[in-house]
């Protein structure tokens, strides 16, 4: 049976609006100051908001676009001619494992034979090229390749690892001073050379977990001759759904270059991995034993230390990872290590051997609980691919070219919403007391490329500076007006307190009532009180309420209304903080309408009766009986109510 090539599947829509290409919806619409919003309009917006930050490492678009990260009009495409470095060579390519694994990637994806798909890689291969290349002049490679490793205590390394064997002895690297590095320049340089016929690249399905976008597999000789010899090679696999949207034929340019860095950096960053193994088969130590930790860093894990030496940062994509085909929306660049990637800093036999150290400071209220993330402009995509940064920006300004600026960005933290967090590079512009603006200083006549390039990178960050703060200056405004009025009027804000508590105390009762009169044999008493509070002003209350209503129709046998009310819950229970007592009470109620209908069934086998239970009449508190129209159907992968009620129901 022939091979089929890889032309993007029928089943892919060529999609042209930017919302339905990457998956996000669209942006969340301004307010009209002349047409102030419904607070229905306002619940959606904020719901819209909530549901955009669960996609875009707590971003919503409109903030990705004031920091000059998502789709322009006018970017530039990659003019990048070098020749790639000759580990990328296209006879290092093979036919990854695509077959039988998925209907949608049935395709065999062969860069050897297939002259398009191989013309799609170039830009990246080359943008790669250019990253290893600069990081074989920088002090961290110079660590990794030409400097002694060294031990690492076992007290330092409270992980959960085993230490009866020199298997799991840990080590750590470190940078010499950049005159001593670069003597080892062409020593280094040799030793990426020395990968050539020793690296195998393949592009396959994304295999093991939706976060997966490559990996790196080394191998070591099965008979050691001489035990220098240990490294056989390596093998770097590229997910197949992110070298996919290069073949669309209708990305934008900043759609493309967004892509294209996104896989160069990908692939710089496996081949350091394998670098790695490499170089670890030139110390004394078991090929099988963790990467070496840089420096003090709480993970060994070379690749993100990498990025964070070359970059400031681990760059991270911006997208819908439900939906891995789509193009990346814009790059994020996070803090690393941090308590995402460290998890529970416990070592695991059954993954790839990575070590942890220092577990305490990831721990909720530590030092580093909480990480913060910047988008990426689309400037510094454009930068990068052009020849002249290179030639001109590079050799003047250094690794400091290479550092995208820091804007508007958010805090992560362990346990609660994403923070908005202001940058460096705004306080640099915007004097934080006053918030007025400093200008950027005129451009010399005779400026050098490396000076006229510094000059455009200032006067773009100023504009989103600006930007920025003139909503800060507008919400501190409203923020006065509001005080204005309450100290005109002081009990007013508290009588409108205290007669919300009153409503959300007396809902709650109603909830409580609904779970009392729930009979599986005549659902209508609870079911009236659950429709009359769908369209509460209480978030926790509407969540609860079509997470029980979901409950009850699944129950019922009506699968398909209790996921859309499941979805509903789901994003009604975005707004709710993490550590609000509110979501444990949601899930503990779903589980009694579990529990009360597995009752139900045992007394009716048992032949015992209950007793029949009404609800109130009327309307409840006044309000008519109708389904909510505040929540909008969103198709999204939040998974809170499933079957046995044991997820949480918070990504």
């Amino acid at each position: 049976m022939g091979q089929t090539t890889s032309t993007i599947p029928g089943t892919i829509p060529e999609e042209t609006a930017l919302a339905l290409r990457h998956g996000t919806k669209d942006p969340i619409p301004v307010p009209d100051p002349n047409r102030p919003f419904t607070v229905e309009e306002l619940h959606r917006i904020e719901l819209h908001k909530a549901y955009q930050r669960t996609l875009l490492n707590g971003f919503t678009i409109q903030e990705v676009d004031v920091c000059g990260a998502w789709s322009t009009g006018d970017a530039k495409p990659s003019d990048l001619t070098l020749p790639f470095h000759p580990i990328y060579d296209r006879k290092a390519w093979f036919v990854g494992k695509t077959t039988k694994l998925d209907p949608f990637y049935t395709q065999i994806w062969d860069v050897k034979k297939e002259e398009e798909l191989w013309n799609v890689l170039k830009p990246s291969l080359r943008l790669a090229t250019l990253m290893l290349t600069t990081a074989g002049l920088s002090p961290w490679l110079d660590a990794l390749m030409d400097n002694q490793w060294q031990v690492v205590p076992a007290s330092d390394v409270k992980d959960g690892c085993p230490t009866d064997s020199g298997v799991y002895n840990t080590y750590s690297i470190h940078t010499r001073s950049p005159i001593v590095a670069s003597q080892s320049t062409k020593k280094v340089q040799d030793s990426i050379e020395n990968l050539q016929g020793n690296l195998r690249i393949e592009i396959s399905p994304t295999l093991r977990s939706k976060n997966n976008f490559a990996w790196a597999y080394h191998r070591q000789r099965s008979v050691l001759v001489d035990k220098k010899k240990k490294y056989a090679g390596s093998t770097i696999t590229l997910s197949l759904e992110m070298i996919l949207p290069l073949k669309k034929t209708d990305l934008s340019v900043s759609e493309r270059i967004v892509q294209q860095f996104g896989v160069a950096k990908r692939i710089a960053h496996e081949t350091i991995h394998a670098l790695g193994a490499y170089a670890k088969s030139r110390q004394p130590i078991p090929f099988e034993s963790a990467e070496p930790f840089f420096e003090d860093d709480a993970l060994c894990e070379l690749g993100r230390s990498w990025e964070t030496f070359m970059f400031g940062g681990a760059t991270c994509p911006l997208r819908n990872d439900a939906e891995l085909h789509r193009p990346y929306l814009a790059h994020g660049l996070e803090e690393w290590p941090n308590w995402n990637v460290y998890q529970n800093g416990c070592f695991n036999l059954g993954k790839a051997p990575t070590r942890f150290r220092q577990t305490d400071v990831f721990e909720p209220g530590n030092a580093k609980d909480r990480f913060d993330t910047f988008p990426i402009r689309i400037s510094y995509m454009e930068d990068v691919q052009q020849r002249s940064f290179w030639q001109s920006v590079v050799p003047a300004l250094g690794q400091t070219a290479l550092k995208p600026p820091q804007i508007l960005g958010r805090t992560r933290v362990r346990k609660g919403f994403p923070i908005r967090r202001y940058g460096k590079d705004w306080a640099r512009w915007v004097n934080i007391k006053t918030l007025e603006a400093m200008d950027v200083p005129d451009l010399p006549t005779n400026a050098t490329s490396a000076v006229q390039w510094q000059n455009a990178q200032d006067v773009r960050n100023r504009a989103s500076a600006v930007k920025i703060t003139l909503e800060i200056q507008d919400a501190r405004k409203k923020g006065e007006q509001e005080r204005l009025l309450e100290k005109q009027n002081p009990g007013q804000r508290a009588r409108r307190e205290e007669k919300e508590k009153r409503d959300e105390a007396e809902e709650t009762k109603l909830l409580d009532q609904a779970l009392l009169v729930y009979n599986p044999e005549d659902e209508s008493p609870s079911m009236k009180i659950y429709e009359s509070l769908r369209s509460s002003r209480f978030t926790r209350v509407r969540a609860e309420c079509f997470s029980c209503l979901s409950v009850i129709d699944l129950l019922a046998g009506t699968p398909k209304l209790g996921e859309k009310l499941r979805r509903l819950a789901n994003q009604e229970a975005l707004l709710i903080d993490q550590d609000d007592p509110a979501r444990q009470r949601i899930l503990e109620n779903g589980r009694k309408i579990l529990g009360l209908k597995s009752t139900y069934e045992k007394e009716k086998r048992e032949g015992k009766k209950r007793k029949k239970v009404t609800a109130p009449t009327g309307d409840v508190k006044g309000k008519k009986q109708k389904q909510s129209s505040t929540a909008m159907d969103i198709d999204n992968d939040s998974d809170m109510i499933v079957e046995g009620w044991e997820r949480s129901y918070y990504r």
